[in-house]
């Protein structure tokens, strides 16, 4: 009898309306939040803002590369002209200053409260005016004449070419035809910066190909190559990327499926019938992951595919227990007690991670546990309903029975190869963990290389060290940076560091800035020292009455606060070096050049200023990463515990447990020694993979233990089950994500060795 096609037209059905309804309220992510725990300390939370900093995610780097050097210059000044028509950037920048024109205006405008410290007796002194103009007579003549003319008759003395300088950074691109290239020049670069507003994964994926058509509509596009990097970039590409990798994969895996069930069964359609409860558990799993956090991390979704390498297991065990008599209804409901232990064995093992403080964590055990159950509940009910009858079944006896025969021969190889595996470990332990923050992350390696080289040749600053300086308010905050300079300045000039910078060296505090009004001369006074100045010069005097009435209002306004400049058009040069968090405000000092760091770090501490301290970002990514590893090793050993407990409670027998646990034991040492005998760092990945292969080998070891004396039957099934599970980990292990490509292996290998480790202490064997 064939299963009715209108019953599985129907679940079918439902499975896609169900996977559209989920799919319309996914929101993905793909940053480095994976890792981030609930409650992160101070140090940690520098390393976390500049990692999620909103602005910082809607920059684009962008180089263009190839043709001649010509043809580069124009098309950056095209390409850049053409971004900014678009309106969906703050700011397009491709070789001006660091400072937009209109932000410019707001520091020219307080230029003698802001900026770098002045002295009153040399900044307006007859002698520096006099010294000014004349410098600026001269510069008259040269290309920045015209912008200088302009400005000359309100700032004779060049303070905003001082306040410019102070902004340029330490190291800035090389510039060609006023377009930045790199060192070697063959790239010119650009930065644009969207604006954030609701700048979701979506919004970032569509500015993005709106960019490459605005370039490919370009003239002389054809010739050259667009390179795109960034934050924005790097979520894209992941989210393309691994979307891409898990169709791949998966279709792959499909196919395989699909050719062995052709093989073995003669019924193509049994292959839609056997991925049902895997569609159904990935289902469940990113429903509730999007309900419970409301957004699914990509990595949460790359162990989706884990779970197709598990969930298949429960319908294949149906079919195989059904050979008999072909009744998979009778056989499900033989098996149900030892399908539905080993479900929950495995359940049980990633319940523990839903209590983790990594909220990663938290998501895959979450999406896993509700996944299986989603699955093994398909299994046991919807697959029988679907399909009652099979009538063949893969896989000869003959091939069956020399398994059977060769397994218990490997006992003792197996007794010896964790003690093995545990000496590699031993003598590889300082290089066994992963501990770089970076090969967690799912961003394509080539794009990271990329956004490297672009940042080198845009001349970015080393952003691994710093200081924070914390305050109750911004006011207090900036008071306590400018405590700092002097430290800062003996550091400068021991050669122990090279630069800084902080918002208060362009945002004084307020009683600075009242200082400095104090400091301003008067109208008579300034006017009297200009007319000094102008004399001997071919300037006029009354040509500087703009000036004089300029500095009399900067010498009675009210002082420029961080909230009004913040608010302002300059406000995108102090808001992510000040920052507020519960109450707390923050400014981020930052230092390059530091010859060594240990002794930077010493003299801050021993200078004892308030609210003041040292931090190195790597060192806390590092410890970050370290103590991620560490909690999912910790609640690996918990779910181990928690298995032993649920195994006990439905086994009642400490012997039959251990006929369990032993092999999935053994495969789990003797897969960490295989890494760290192949030089594979070991990840958290790689531990929560770990998991799935004890759930792997508790299924096995379930079902040799409850059905080991149907012989022939009970190995036929494990072993069907083992080779479409290292199927699809195997292929896996192909992905160009290195995550993905860790899974894989792991389980692939750790599967496998499960399934050998059972055969081998098999009570049929036996």
């Amino acid at each position: 009898m064939k299963p009715g096609a209108g019953r599985i037209l129907v679940a079918l059905a439902a499975v896609g309306v169900i996977g559209g309804v989920v799919a319309s309220q996914l929101e993905f992510r793909a940053d480095l939040s994976f890792v981030f725990p609930d409650e992160v300390s101070e140090r940690t939370h520098f390393l976390t803002d500049r990692l999620s900093d909103r602005s910082a995610q809607g920059t684009f780097l962008m180089a263009i590369e190839g043709g001649g050097k010509e043809g580069r210059q124009t098309l950056s000044l095209e390409f850049s002209r053409a971004l900014n028509a678009t309106g969906a950037f703050d700011r397009v920048v491709n070789g001006a200053g660091v400072v937009t024109p209109d932000g410019f205006e707001y520091l020219f405008d307080n230029r003698y409260l802001m900026g770098p410290s002045w002295n009153s007796d040399e900044e307006f002194s007859v002698i520096y005016i006099g010294d000014s103009l004349r410098t600026s007579l001269t510069l008259l003549s040269t290309s920045p004449g015209q912008l200088l003319r302009r400005y000359l008759p309100v700032d004779p003395t060049g303070r905003g070419r001082t306040i410019l300088a102070a902004l340029a950074p330490v190291s800035r691109p090389d510039s060609q035809g006023g377009v930045w290239v790199t060192r070697d020049g063959e790239r010119a670069l650009i930065v644009a910066r969207a604006r954030t507003e609701n700048f979701d994964l979506d919004r970032q994926a569509a500015l993005l190909g709106e960019i490459r058509r605005i370039f490919a509509a370009l003239p002389g596009a054809d010739n050259h190559a667009l390179l795109i990097a960034g934050p924005p970039g790097f979520a894209v590409a992941t989210r393309d990327r691994i979307q891409t990798d898990v169709r791949i994969l998966s279709g792959v895996s499909v196919l395989l499926i699909l050719l062995l069930a052709w093989g073995g069964f003669r019924r193509p359609m049994l292959v839609v019938l056997l991925g049902l409860p895997m569609a159904i558990g990935v289902l469940a799993g990113l429903a509730a992951v999007q309900a419970v956090f409301g957004f699914v991390h990509g990595i949460t979704l790359a162990f989706g595919a884990c779970l197709v390498g598990i969930a298949i297991d429960y319908p294949l065990h149906v079919l195989a227990h059904a050979a008999k008599d072909g009744n998979t209804a009778q056989s499900a409901r033989t098996i149900w007690p030892t399908l539905g232990l080993s479900a929950i064995t495995t359940v049980a093992a990633f319940v523990p991670f839903m209590l983790a403080d990594f909220p990663g964590l938290a998501q895959v055990g979450l999406f896993v546990a509700a996944g299986l159950v989603a699955a093994v509940l398909s299994g046991r009910f919807l697959f029988p309903l679907l399909c009652p009858i099979v009538t063949h079944f893969p896989l000869s006896d003959s091939l069956i029975e020399r398994f059977r025969r060769l397994a218990p021969k490997l006992r003792w190889p197996l007794i010896v190869l964790p003690f093995v595996a545990l000496t590699v470990l031993a003598l590889r332990w300082d290089s066994v963990w992963e501990t770089d923050l970076l090969a967690l992350s799912p961003i394509p390696r080539d794009m990271v290389m990329l956004d490297r080289d672009l940042r080198s040749g845009l001349g970015a600053p080393d952003v691994r060290y710093l200081i924070a300086v914390r305050g109750k308010n911004a006011e207090e905050v900036l008071l306590r940076q400018e405590e700092l300079r002097p430290l800062l300045l003996t550091l400068r000039d021991g050669e122990d560091i090279a630069a800084w910078r902080m918002v208060a060296d362009l945002l004084p505090s307020i009683a600075e800035q009242q200082r400095r009004q104090a400091g301003l001369p008067d109208s008579d006074d300034l006017r009297r020292r200009l007319a000094e100045a102008v004399a001997g010069t071919a300037f006029r005097s009354e040509a500087f009455d703009p000036f004089l009435a300029d500095v009399e209002r900067m010498r009675t306004a009210a002082p420029v606060t961080f909230d009004a400049m913040a608010a302002g058009e300059a406000g995108d040069l102090v808001e992510p070096w000040l920052t507020s968090r519960t109450g707390e405000f923050t400014g981020v000092v930052m230092l390059s050049g530091i010859g060594d760091p240990a002794m930077v770090a010493a003299a801050i501490a021993d200078a004892g200023l308030p609210g003041a301290e040292f931090i190195d970002l790597k060192h806390e990514a590092d410890r970050l990463v370290q103590s991620f590893l560490d909690s999912s090793i910790l609640w690996l050993l918990v779910s181990l515990l928690a298995v032993q407990i649920v195994l006990y409670t439905g086994l009642r027998r400490v012997k039959e447990v251990a006929r369990v646990m032993g092999p999935v034991l053994i495969s789990l040492t003797a897969t960490l020694g295989l890494l760290a005998a192949l030089d594979i760092p070991v990840s958290v990945f790689h531990v929560l993979s770990l998991i799935l292969v004890a759930g792997l080998g508790m299924d096995y070891g379930l079902f040799f233990s409850r059905h080991g004396n149907e012989g022939t039957v009970t190995f036929r099934a494990t072993i069907l089950c083992n080779l479409t599970t290292a199927s699809v980990f195997f292929v896996m292990a192909f992905s160009s994500i290195p995550i993905l490509h860790g899974i894989g292996l792991t389980v692939a290998v750790g599967s496998f060795l499960a399934l050998v480790a059972n055969a081998a202490f098999a009570r049929s064997a036996e």
